[in-house]
C-alpha cells in the first residue's frame, strides 16, 4: 500500500496525493474545514459513496454535508436506522440517560402543575368597593351629596 494516487478535491480545489486504500473519511480529515457541518458522504467521480469507501485509483471527490440535498437524505436515513434500533432494543437500553432526564423533567412539570397554589386574597364585593371609594372621597373633603352628584346618582334620604 505504499503506492500514491492523485485525488482532486472539489471542495477546496486542491490536488492531494494519498496512499492507495485510503478511505474518504481519512481524506476528509486532511481538508481545511470550510463549514461547521461534518461531511456525511461524497461524490467520487460523480458517483455517490459513503465515507468508509476506499480509493484505489485517481479520482475527483466532492464531499457533501447536511446542507446538500443528498447529505440531508443520508442524515434522514441514519436517523431512521437509529430509531428502528431503539424500537428493537427498547428505548431505555439505547439512550438511557437522555430518557431518564426527560422523565425527570416531565415529573417536575407534573409536580409543579399539581402542587397546591397559595391562597388568593379575598376579593371585594361591589358594596365593599363602593364603601372604599366613599371613604376616600370623604377623606378628600367631599360631602356625600357631592359624591352622588359626581357619580350621577340620587341619594335616598
Amino acid at each position: 500500500m505504499g503506492d500514491k494516487i492523485k485525488v482532486v478535491c472539489v471542495n477546496d480545489s486542491s490536488v492531494k496525493e494519498v496512499a492507495m486504500g485510503t478511505s474518504l473519511a481519512e481524506i476528509s480529515l486532511t481538508l481545511g474545514r470550510q463549514t461547521a457541518r461534518p461531511y456525511l458522504a461524497a461524490y467520487v467521480n460523480n458517483r455517490f459513496k459513503e465515507l468508509h469507501y476506499k480509493i484505489y485509483t485517481p479520482v475527483t471527490i466532492e464531499f457533501i454535508d447536511i446542507s446538500h440535498f443528498e447529505g440531508y437524505r443520508v442524515y434522514q436515513r441514519t436517523i431512521s436506522f437509529i430509531l428502528q434500533k431503539a424500537v428493537e432494543l427498547g428505548v431505555y437500553e439505547v439512550i438511557p440517560v437522555a430518557m431518564r432526564n426527560c422523565v425527570v423533567k416531565l415529573e417536575e412539570k407534573k409536580a409543579a402543575i399539581l402542587a397546591p397554589k397559595p391562597p388568593r386574597k379575598p376579593r371585594k364585593t361591589k358594596k365593599q368597593k363602593i364603601a372604599d371609594i366613599l371613604k376616600k372621597a370623604q377623606k378628600s373633603g367631599m360631602k356625600p351629596d357631592e359624591i352622588a352628584a359626581a357619580l350621577g346618582i340620587e341619594m335616598e334620604e
